[in-house]
Parts: C-alpha cells; structure tokens; sequence
C-alpha cells in the first residue's frame, strides 16, 4: 500500500517537474521506471480523483484541481514553519528561506531577515537556479531519477561565478553527497560572498520545499556556515513532522 503512494506521489512529481506541459505515456513510464500497463493503472486511479488529464495527443498533464491542493500544500508548509523560522533566525542571527520548485528554479516563499545591517537580497518571490544554489540543489536532489536527469539534460548550467558547477556529472556527484549528508552546500556558487545551505522538508515521502540559511562569507565563512547544519537539518525535520502529523500551530498566535 505504501509504495503505491509512493509511486503515485513519484509520477505526479514527474508530470510537475520543468518542462512537462504534457507527457506521453513511454515518456513518463521511462522517468518514473514503471512499464506501462502498471503507470496506466496508477494514472487511472489519479485521473478519478480528478489530479491528472488526458489531453487530445495522449499527453498527461496535472490538472488545476491538482495545483490548487499543491498551492495549499505551500500554505501548510509557510504555517508549519512560521515559529520554527523565527527561532532559527533569532538563535543563527543569518537570514533563513523557505523555498519550493518551479519550473527550474527554487522560488523563496517565505524569508525571515536576521538583525544584521548587511543582509542577503534572497527575499520572498526570489528565484534561485536549481543547480546554483543550495535551495536548489536539495530539492533537486530528492527528485525521482528520471526527472531529475531530464532535469539536468535540458538545463544550460550557467556558470553565475567561478564556483558554480557547471558539469552534469559534477553536479550528480555533488547531489549524491547532498542526499548522503543531509542537506545542500552553496560555497559561493550562485553569488560570490554569499554562503548556503539547505535541507529538505518532507511531506509524507515527498520533499515538497527546502529550508535554507544564508549568509554573507566575511560574517560567516563556510566552515562557520557548516558548522550550522545540524540545527538547520533538524528544525526542517521539524517542519516535516508537523506536516507529517497535520498538528500544526495556530495561525492566530
């Protein structure tokens, strides 16, 4: 029961990953690793809770009633995190980032801003590329496989400093150690002078958003901002039991 879930989640995750404005059945099998009389099963059951439609070519899409729980999805995730935001900030004195995919970027839903003077311009609506960026990097990591290597085929891998990893199988090693430790590591690599790292919030098997600490090199330089990622990693698992357990804080206090 469980891996049908997990499967289930595995192909929405493909049909809302960059560039599937529709996808055909081969296609989608060959990303999520499914034959297709077994994918058709599983699109069966998610085109009669009305998440997924065929359209007139046979491509498979994600439906507005789909987007419209996912948009919700982002409201539990900023609710969830709101207190937990707040301490980490107070306690690490660095600015701290909720962020979630789309399209090819990780767009930053929430931003708590530390006391400093000198602050990090990742504010809220801020798109940071994928490969760039340790917000990026970690929910690239956690993609299913075939999503995540048609991902990184299509992708131009920018080179935005000196840093950045800009060799697809260079970027694979990198988030193979992303996945191995935890959380993601962005030494200067979309911004020179500025330092992140970035752990991957959960709902149910699916990681749905990061959580990212950010700070400038010269206050914190990246031992200083490694130093950090055990609290980061665990105030995102924080966040990850509330959306897992559905006990979340009142949104009035």
């Amino acid at each position: 029961m469980l891996r049908g879930v997990s499967r289930l989640f595995e192909i929405l995750d493909a049909l809302a990953s960059p560039g599937a404005e529709g996808v055909g059945l081969h296609e989608l099998g060959r990303r999520v690793s499914l034959a297709d009389p077994t994918l058709l099963r599983f699109l069966g059951s998610l085109q009669e809770l009305g998440f997924v439609r065929a359209d007139e070519r046979g491509k498979y899409r994600l439906t507005e009633q789909f987007k419209r729980y996912t948009g919700g999805a982002a409201q539990d995730v900023r609710l969830a995190a709101k207190d937990i935001l707040q301490r980490l900030t107070a306690d690490l004195q660095e600015d701290v980032q909720i962020a979630t995919l789309d399209a090819d970027s990780a767009v930053c839903i929430e931003t708590l801003k530390s006391s400093h003077l000198l602050q990090v311009a990742f504010n809220t609506g801020f798109r940071a590329p994928i490969h760039a960026s340790a917000m990026g990097k970690v929910l690239l990591a956690h993609m299913p496989d075939g999503a995540r290597r048609d991902l990184i085929a299509r992708s131009e891998l920018r080179p935005y400093t000196k840093r950045t990893i800009t060799d697809r199988k260079a970027l694979e090693r990198d988030l193979t150690e992303t996945r191995r430790r935890g959380f993601a590591v962005d030494d200067q690599e979309l911004e020179l002078g500025i330092n992140c790292i970035a752990a991957p919030i959960f709902q149910d098997s699916l990681v749905v958003a990061s959580l990212s600490l950010t700070a400038p090199s010269h206050r914190k330089p990246i031992a200083d901002l490694l130093a950090c990622a055990p609290r980061v990693v665990a105030s995102a698992q924080e966040i990850s039991d509330r959306l897992r357990s559905g006990l979340m804080p009142d949104p009035t206090a």
